[in-house]
């Protein structure tokens, strides 16, 4: 299901379901739960803010565009989430915004310099 853009909150998408956002989109806090995908595909940007901690559990989230994570992100990984980022991950803090359980896939990464 495409989704002209993600905004989340402080709630909850939970299920299986896939989605799919071309534009910008916002994550200010709540869970990326269940075993669906979600998908910002290449030229969406997500912009990752508020000191509220962000949950990914379980749910495949993959970053085709531009992601940025302010100073305060905080985000837990849990419960076998993955979390691919094919396009820019700039994290605007010099402190790594992960945390929790760790029993979670993150792939290419890169805190600015």
């Amino acid at each position: 299901m495409t989704v002209p853009n993600l905004e989340v909150e402080d709630g909850v998408l939970q299920g299986n379901a896939s989605f799919r956002s071309p534009r910008p989109s916002l994550w200010e806090g709540g869970t990326l739960g269940g075993f669906g995908t979600t998908t910002l595909q290449a030229g969406a940007t997500l912009a990752i803010s508020r000191s509220t901690v962000k949950t990914l559990a379980g749910r495949t989230l993959n970053t085709l565009g531009t992601t940025t994570g302010s100073a305060t992100a905080k985000i837990d990984l849990s419960s076998g989430a993955t979390w691919n980022n094919a396009g820019t991950f700039t994290i605007q803090t010099d402190k790594v915004p992960f945390k929790g359980h760790w029993t979670a896939t993150v792939s290419s990464i890169t805190p600015a310099r």
